[in-house]
C-alpha cells in the first residue's frame, strides 16, 4: 500500500472525510456512554437507598415483635427487582431475623457505618430500622451490577450501527463534494505540466473560486508573469550594472584624485605579497612608474632587506591585526629610509584576511630632527650637570664663608664687651648707643652665620653612612635644648610612640627643635600645647606638629619655608631660616613638608618620612635627574 502523502488528492479528501467523521461519531458515542453510566450509577444509588428506607419503615413492626414471618413477607416484594441478589434483617445482637436470596447468596453482617458500598460487580445497601428513633434492627440489601454491563452493550450495539450508517451517508456525499474540489486542482497541475513542457508562459488558468484553490491559482498566474517579465528584468540589470560600474570607475578616480594630493603613499597588497595597487604618490617615492609596481612582488619592488624589515608587520596584518610601526630599512631605489607605516588587513565576504591596505609616510627628516634633539638634551644634560657642581661648590663657599666669619663676629663681640666692661661709665649719649647698636648687630650676625652653617650643613654630611635613628631619643635631645624656653613659656610637648627612620640624628634633632621652637615662639596667651602624632600611609610615615599658637593666614603658607623669609619683622626674633632648615631635612630623605593653618586656629605642620628612608646620595641623585629633567 502506497503511502497516504503519494495517493491522490481525490483519495486524500475521501479517507480525510471519512476519518473525520468516525472519530467525530466515535468520540461522541464514547462520550454518551460515560455519561449514562455515571448518571445511571447516581440513578441507581438514590433508589437503592429510597428502598431500602421504604423495606426499613415496613418492617419496623415485624422486627419489635419479632415476627419472622411478617419480616420475610416485606422482603419479598422484592421479587420486582430481579438484580438484587440477597436481602436480610438483623436483630440488634447482629443475628438474621428475615433473609431473602433468590439466588441463595448470603447477606454480608451489618456495618456500623456507612449506608451504601461498592464492592467488585456489586453494590451493598445498609439501613437502620427504628422505632421512635431507637433503633431495633439493621437491613442488609445486596444488588447485582450487571444490570450496568447490559446498558453498555446495547448502547456500543446502537453507537456501531449509526457510525456504520453515517459513513455510508458521508461517503456518498463526500464523492460528489470531491468532485468540486479536486477538478481545480487537476486542472491547475494539467495547466503546470503543459507549461514545464512547452516553456509558454502566456497561457493563464480559468480562477473558478475564490477560496484558497483560487488564491492558488491566482499566484500561479503571478507567477507566469513574473516568469514572462524576467527578461525585462534582466535587460534592466545589466544596464544597472553597466551605470555601477562606471560609478566604481569615478569611485575610483576620485580615489586616485585623493591619495595623489596626500602626503601619505598608499598601497594594497594581496596574501600572495604581491601589489595590487598603489598611489601616484608610492610611484614618486620609489622613483618607479607604475607598471613596475603593480602586479610585482612587494620584494621585487622595495628590495629584499627592506622586505625583510618589513616582513614582521606583514606577518601580523596578515593574521588580522592592524599594525603601526616605525622602522629604518634600505630600500633598492631611494636607500635607506625611516618609514612610519600603518596596515590595515581587507576581508573576504567568509571574513578571511586577503591582504592588506598599507599608508606608508617618509620620517626620515623627523628622526634625524630628533636625533638632533637628543644631541640637544645630552648637552643640556652636560650643562645641568656643571650647574649642579657650581651649585656645590658655592654651597661650599657659603658653609665655609658661614664658619670662617664666626670668629672675626666673636672678636667684635668680645671686645664690644670689653669696651663696656671698662668704660662703660665714661661712655654717654651717644657712644653709648653706637656700642649697644654693634653689640646687638653682631649677636644678630652671629644668630644669622650660625644658622646659615646649620642649612648649609645638611648636606655636608654626604659621605657619612646613613643609620637607623629613633626618633623618640631624637625628641627628647630636642627638648633638652628647648628646656630654657619650656619652662619659660610652660609649654607643654607630648607625642606619641615615634618610629625609627634612618638618617643622621642631628638632622632629625634639628627638625623636630625648629618645629617645636617655633610653636614656643609664635604663641597665643594661653601656654603652648603642642603633640606629635604618627600615622602610617601608603609605604610612608606621616609625623604630625600640632600647636594651638597664633596660627597662619593661607597666603602665608608656601612663603614661610623661603630661607630668611621672616612674616612679623624683629616684633619676635628669629632669624627666619629655621623652617628653611626642616624643609631641607625631609627632603634630603625623600619626604615632604607643608603646613595647615589657620589665623588664630593654631597650626598643624605635617611633614612625611619613607618606610625605609633611602641613603642620602641616592636622595641628592634623584633630585639631581628630576633638575635635568624639568630643564629638558
Amino acid at each position: 500500500m502506497r503511502p497516504f502523502r503519494d495517493i491522490p488528492v481525490e483519495r486524500k479528501l475521501l479517507v480525510t472525510i471519512l476519518a473525520t467523521t468516525a472519530l467525530a461519531l466515535l468520540l461522541s458515542g464514547l462520550s454518551f456512554l460515560v455519561l449514562d453510566t455515571v448518571f445511571f450509577r447516581q440513578q441507581l444509588r438514590r433508589d437503592l437507598s429510597a428502598q431500602a428506607r421504604i423495606i426499613a419503615e415496613n418492617s419496623t413492626a415485624a422486627v419489635a415483635f419479632d415476627d419472622a414471618k411478617s419480616a420475610e413477607e416485606t422482603l419479598n416484594s422484592l421479587r420486582e427487582r430481579p438484580h438484587v441478589t440477597a436481602a436480610c434483617i438483623y436483630r440488634l445482637d447482629g443475628s438474621i431475623l428475615a433473609s431473602y436470596s433468590p439466588a441463595r447468596q448470603t447477606c454480608p453482617p451489618p456495618r456500623t457505618s456507612g449506608n451504601l458500598i461498592f464492592l467488585g460487580g456489586r453494590m451493598e445497601v445498609f439501613e437502620t430500622i427504628a422505632l421512635k428513633d431507637r433503633p431495633v434492627g439493621k437491613l442488609v440489601l445486596v444488588y447485582d451490577l450487571g444490570e450496568i454491563s447490559e446498558r453498555l452493550r446495547i448502547y456500543g450495539v446502537l453507537i456501531l450501527a449509526v457510525l456504520l450508517i453515517s459513513g455510508a451517508i458521508a461517503m456518498r456525499f463526500s464523492v460528489r463534494l470531491r468532485e468540486r474540489i479536486v477538478a481545480p486542482i487537476e486542472e491547475l497541475a494539467s495547466y503546470a505540466a503543459h507549461v514545464a513542457e512547452t516553456r509558454d508562459y502566456t497561457i493563464r488558468v480559468r480562477e473558478q473560486s475564490r477560496d484558497e484553490l483560487g488564491v492558488l491559482v491566482e499566484s500561479f498566474n503571478a507567477m507566469l508573469f513574473s516568469i514572462q517579465s524576467r527578461d525585462d528584468d534582466l535587460r534592466k540589470a545589466l544596464a544597472d550594472r553597466e551605470q555601477a560600474l562606471a560609478q566604481a570607475k569615478n569611485a575610483r578616480e576620485q580615489l586616485e584624485m585623493i591619495t595623489d594630493t596626500m602626503a601619505s603613499a598608499v598601497t594594497r597588497c594581496g596574501r600572495d605579497h604581491r601589489l595590487i595597487w598603489a598611489s601616484r604618490q608610492y610611484s614618486r617615492w620609489l622613483n618607479l612608474p607604475p607598471d613596475q609596481i603593480v602586479g610585482q612582488p612587494l620584494a621585487a619592488v622595495i628590495g629584499e632587506d627592506a622586505f625583510a624589515a618589513l616582513r614582521p608587520f606583514i606577518d601580523r596584518v596578515l593574521t588580522g591585526e592592524r599594525v603601526e610601526y616605525e622602522v629604518e630599512a634600505d630600500f633598492k631605489t631611494i636607500g635607506r629610509r625611516w618609514v612610519r607605516g600603518t596596515y590595515v588587513p581587507t576581508r573576504r565576504e567568509n571574513g578571511q584576511v586577503d591582504g592588506w591596505v598599507a599608508e606608508l609616510s617618509d620620517i626620515t627628516a623627523l628622526k634625524r630632527a630628533q636625533a638632533d634633539v637628543v644631541r640637544i638634551n645630552q648637552q643640556l644634560q652636560r650643562s645641568n650637570s656643571s650647574l649642579a657642581r657650581s651649585n656645590e661648590d658655592l654651597e661650599r663657599f657659603a658653609y665655609v664663608a658661614s664658619h670662617d666669619l664666626q670668629e672675626p663676629l666673636r672678636m667684635v663681640t668680645t671686645y664690644s664687651q670689653l669696651l663696656i666692661r671698662t668704660y662703660g661709665g665714661q661712655l654717654r649719649g651717644e657712644a653709648a648707643a653706637f656700642v649697644d647698636t654693634i653689640v646687638d648687630g653682631t649677636r644678630r650676625m652671629q644668630t644669622l652665620l650660625s644658622d646659615l652653617l646649620a642649612y648649609t650643613g645638611i648636606n655636608a654630611e654626604s659621605d657619612q653612612p646613613a643609620e637607623q635613628v629613633d626618633l623618640n631619643a631624637a625628641l627628647e635631645t630636642a627638648k633638652r635644648n628647648l628646656n630654657a624656653a619650656i619652662a619659660e613659656s610652660g609649654a607643654q610637648v607630648t607625642s606619641d610612640p615615634l618610629p625609627c627612620a634612618r638618617g643622621h640624628e642631628g638632622h632629625f634633632v634639628s627638625l623636630l627643635q625648629n618645629l617645636i621652637g617655633n610653636a614656643i615662639k609664635y604663641r597665643s596667651n594661653d601656654p603652648p600645647r603642642i603633640h606629635i602624632a604618627v600615622r602610617r600611609q601608603g609605604g610612608e610615615m606621616r609625623i604630625e606638629v600640632s600647636d594651638n599658637g597664633i596660627g597662619i593666614a593661607p597666603e602665608y603658607h608656601r612663603q614661610i619655608f623661603v630661607p630668611f623669609k621672616r612674616l612679623h619683622g624683629r616684633r619676635i626674633p628669629g632669624s627666619g631660616i629655621g623652617l628653611a632648615i626642616c624643609q631641607r631635612v625631609v627632603e634630603r630623605y625623600g619626604g615632604r613638608i607643608w603646613v595647615e593653618s589657620q589665623v588664630g586656629a593654631g597650626s598643624k605642620f605635617i611633614f612625611t618620612l619613607p618606610e625605609a628612608a633611602p641613603p642620602a646620595r641616592e636622595v641628592a641623585a634623584a633630585r639631581e635627574g628630576s633638575n635635568e629633567r624639568a630643564a629638558l
